[in-house]
């Protein structure tokens, strides 16, 4: 589906109708007329169909089996999700923004900043009460943090590697997948300027402060980030402080981004380091 949100609802609906392993094949001929040039071809999947259903050969036979092929289904990742709590391994209070950046003023606002744009709140959207950093719901920020760990994990990065990723992001946006700036066009997550975000696929509104789409970006500009610093030469500290200076300044090092990221990013750094568990990368 185009619209994650609109996926996300859907597939935690629990219907409850015919099993396409019934003897009914009323339903299936009933769409034949509708198939037009693919008559032939659909012909061929009702045959396929009803050589599949078996449930009339086992109601019956079996202890326990319904005899009613009028049953129950369900998705069964996003039910267990429905029942899911944040992650154990995180002290999020620790970790949370508690007070959003100030609102940027009209004469602030460049034609290009995405500042201006109206926040998408349809229900299921992780949304942020404003375009401001940090000015999102603790719910919301948490569940930003999950999606930014679940990331990093499936590209394998280490504990610390997490660490840094959610620092940066606690910079950048303060885990408000609406923040965005007044002054640039940058926007999201990770705060990417234009340029950058289509790089990685974001080109529109909806991919722009979309929270899953932002923290793939914000893992993958990491990953890159960490080859230009290692090629650099950085190690240790150094290396995850020249990681936020590509971040905001680019291959060129000449925006004071190793300063911002030693006064701002790395103290945060720390504090999460100290607040997440041992094995949150496994």
């Amino acid at each position: 589906m185009r619209l994650p949100w609109l996926a996300s609802e859907i597939s935690q609906l629990i219907l409850r109708y015919e099993s396409e392993w019934s003897g009914n094949m009323g339903r299936w001929k009933a769409i034949t007329p509708l198939m037009r040039h693919a008559r032939q071809n659909w012909e061929c999947e009702v045959q396929r169909i009803h050589k599949l259903q078996w449930w009339n050969e086992v109601k019956g036979k079996v202890a326990g089996f319904p005899d009613s092929p009028v049953v129950y289904h369900i998705h069964p990742i996003a039910l267990v999700g429905n029942f899911s709590s944040p992650c154990k391994c995180i002290n999020y209070d620790a970790i949370l923004v508690k007070r959003a950046a100030p609102a940027y003023r009209d004469s602030q606002i460049v034609t290009h900043s995405h500042y201006r744009l109206s926040i998408d709140t349809k229900p299921g959207r992780l949304a942020g009460n404003s375009r401001r950093a940090g000015d999102a719901s603790k719910q919301v920020q948490m569940q930003v943090i999950d999606i930014l760990v679940e990331k990093a994990r499936a590209h394998r990065l280490s504990r610390e590697d997490i660490a840094m990723v959610l620092a940066m992001t606690r910079h950048e946006s303060g885990f408000n997948p609406d923040a965005a700036a007044g002054t640039t066009s940058a926007s999201g997550l990770g705060q990417f300027v234009d340029q950058t975000a289509t790089a990685y696929g974001i080109r529109t509104d909806e991919q722009r402060f979309d929270a899953e789409q932002g923290a793939e970006a914000m893992v993958e500009h990491y990953l890159e980030n960490k080859r230009l610093a290692q090629n650099g030469g950085a190690k240790g500290r150094n290396l995850f402080i020249d990681i936020y200076a590509y971040h905001h300044d680019g291959p060129s090092l000449a925006y004071g981004g190793r300063q911002i990221s030693e006064s701002s990013v790395m103290p945060w750094f720390d504090t999460i380091v100290a607040n997440i568990c041992a094995d949150i990368a496994d």
